[in-house]
C-alpha cells in the first residue's frame, strides 16, 4: 500500500525546480546495496524526516525539473512523514504556482490538503491495523524503509499492539532502528571455483546490525531472472589495525559464536557488538 502523487506543472512559460525546494530541511539520500547512501541525490531519490525516521518518501525528479515530478510513500508509516509529504507538495506547488496534483489518479486542490492530510493518518492507521493482523501467523515480515529494510517480528508487534497509540508505537520502532549509529550489514556476492559465495564483512570496532539467518537481498536475480542461489555464506573480518582483511568463517559459525547475550535488533537480525582486532582474531581460532 502507498500514498502516490504525481505533481505536473501546466502552460508555456515553466519554471524549474530546484531539488532543495523538495528537500528544504529533510534527509535525504540514494539507495546503494539496499542501504541508504545519503547526501546523494540522483533521478530518483529518498527525503525522510530526521526527526521521525520512517518508509521514506521516493522522489522522482530531474534536476531543474519544468514538468513532472512523482511522489510515492509507502504505507504503513509514522504520521509524521505523511506531514512531511503534504509539506513537500505545498512547497512544490508554490513555485510550480500553475500544476495540476493528483494523487491515486484523483485531481486534488491546495485548499483541500488538511483533508486530505486526515484522510491519509486515518488510511494509515487502518493500514497499520492490516498489517498487524496478517502478521498474526508469520514469524517476521519486511518492511521497505528509509534507511534500509526492517523486519518486525511478533516481538515488535505485540508491543505495538499493547500501545494505547499503535501508530505512534510503530513509528518510534522504526525511528528508533534507523537513528542508530550502526552499519546494518549486507551481503556482497563472488564468483569462485567453488560457486557462488556470499560475503558479510565484519569490521574491527563496528558496531553491526547482522542476520542470524544470511539471505539473499530481496529482486536480487541472476542473468536468466532467476533467483540468486548462493553456495556457501561466509563472514570474513577486516582489522583497522592491520588494515587489511584478516580472515573468514562460515557465517553460521560466527553467528554462533557472537549470538549469546547479543541485543535484538529487529525480527531477524542482532546487534554484534563492536570488537578489538583481538577479538577478531580469537574468533578465527574458534573463541
Amino acid at each position: 500500500m502507498s500514498i502516490d502523487i504525481e505533481i505536473t506543472q501546466k502552460g508555456l512559460f515553466k519554471k524549474a525546480l530546484a531539488h532543495r525546494t523538495i528537500i528544504a530541511d529533510l534527509g535525504y539520500g540514494v539507495y546503494e546495496n539496499n542501504r541508504l547512501d545519503e547526501g546523494k541525490i540522483g533521478e530518483e531519490f529518498i527525503v525522510y524526516d530526521k526527526n521521525h525516521i520512517g518508509r521514506g518518501i521516493s522522489v522522482v525528479c530531474g534536476r531543474n525539473e519544468k514538468n513532472r515530478v512523482v511522489l510515492r510513500l509507502l504505507n504503513p508509516t509514522c504520521n509524521e512523514e505523511i506531514d512531511a509529504l503534504y509539506d513537500m507538495i505545498e512547497r512544490i506547488c508554490s513555485v510550480w504556482t500553475n500544476c495540476v496534483v493528483k494523487q491515486d489518479d484523483e485531481e486534488i486542490k491546495l485548499s483541500d490538503f488538511a483533508e486530505w492530510r486526515s484522510k491519509m493518518k486515518e488510511f494509515n492507521g487502518k493500514s497499520l491495523d492490516s498489517f498487524l493482523e496478517k502478521m498474526e501467523t508469520m514469524e517476521s515480515l519486511t518492511l521497505f524503509s528509509a534507511m534500509w529494510q526492517l523486519d518486525m517480528g511478533q516481538e515488535e508487534r505485540k508491543e505495538i499492539l499493547a500501545s494505547d497509540e499503535p501508530v505512534k508505537a510503530y513509528g518510534e520502532w522504526l525511528h528508533r532502528l534507523q537513528e542508530m549509529d550502526i552499519y546494518f550489514a549486507m551481503p556482497r556476492f563472488y564468483k569462485t571455483n567453488d560457486g557462488l559465495i556470499g560475503v558479510y564483512f565484519i569490521t574491527e570496532n563496528t558496531l553491526s546490525a547482522v542476520p542470524l539467518v544470511p539471505a539473499v537481498p530481496f529482486g536480487l536475480t541472476d542473468e536468466n531472472g532467476n533467483p540468486v542461489k548462493i553456495d556457501s555464506w561466509r563472514a570474513n573480518f577486516y582489522s583497522i589495525t592491520a588494515d587489511d582483511t584478516i580472515g573468514d568463517m562460515p557465517y553460521s559459525d560466527f553467528i554462533e559464536r557472537v549470538k549469546d547475550g547479543a541485543k535484538r535488533y529487529d525480527g531477524s537480525r542482532i546487534i554484534a557488538e563492536p570488537m578489538s582486532d583481538e577479538r577478531l582474531r580469537e574468533l578465527l581460532k574458534g573463541g
